[in-house]
């Protein structure tokens, strides 16, 4: 699995350098901070060939999505470990944000909509009782 950060807009200017996972040690790292618009591996998400501790990706500064994406090259990625196919999972962890508490949005004009229907509806049901009885 591949992953790269972008920001608000999408990727601009030109891309970061290339970085390099062209050898299976390449792929054991603990931890790896991309910069914005720089495509990195993923893997399993482990230091291992799925075994190992679990591996941190940094969230660069400006990053606004993250894209993911599933490389099966296999002549591209002859000296990395094959991927099985099938199901792939995601857990973040540590989300830290500079946010406040949302406000809340006051609702009364839904309230009086829906107000407005159910006294229409009882006034034609009152109607149509009232032409019945006569």
């Amino acid at each position: 699995m591949l992953g790269v950060f972008v920001g608000a807009g999408g990727p601009s200017g030109a891309a970061p350098a290339a970085l390099s996972f062209s050898s299976p040690t390449a792929i054991g790292f603990s931890s790896l901070s991309p910069l914005l618009d720089q495509t990195f591996f993923i893997g399993d998400g482990l230091t291992g060939n799925g075994t190992g501790s679990t591996q941190t990706f940094d969230v660069p500064t400006g990053a606004t999505d993250l894209f993911l994406g599933v490389a099966n090259c296999g002549p591209c990625f002859r000296t990395l470990p094959p991927a099985p196919y099938g199901n792939y999972s995601l857990t973040v962890n540590q989300i830290a944000g500079t946010g406040g508490t949302p406000t809340s949005v006051p609702e009364p004009a839904s309230l009086g909509l829906f107000g407005m229907a159910f006294t229409g509806l009882a006034l034609a049901r009152r109607s149509r009782n009232r032409s019945a009885k006569q």
